[in-house]
């Protein structure tokens, strides 16, 4: 085989490659799944969340909006009712 040949067929894997890794189809490095979640069910947090809003009450039970930061391995609920 030339030495031409070797170039190309090596070319034209690497693209092969390539293009198998990007379509997701191929080797995958960072894997990840999806879950859903019933509304209501509570959610342990992987890491730290800043700067998340929220409404909390005062002493007259008035909502009002505040920042928080929420630490890992906390539980929240969404707000069903």
């Amino acid at each position: 085989m030339t030495r031409w040949k070797t170039q190309r067929l090596l070319m034209t894997c690497a693209i092969a490659f390539m293009l198998l890794c990007a379509s997701g189809c191929g080797i995958s490095l960072n894997r990840r799944e999806v879950v859903y979640l019933k509304p209501g069910d509570p959610v342990r947090l992987a890491q730290k969340v800043k700067r998340v809003k929220v409404w909390a009450y005062d002493s007259k039970s008035q909502p009002f909006l505040t920042t928080v930061d929420l630490d890992e391995g906390k539980y929240v609920l969404d707000d069903t009712k």
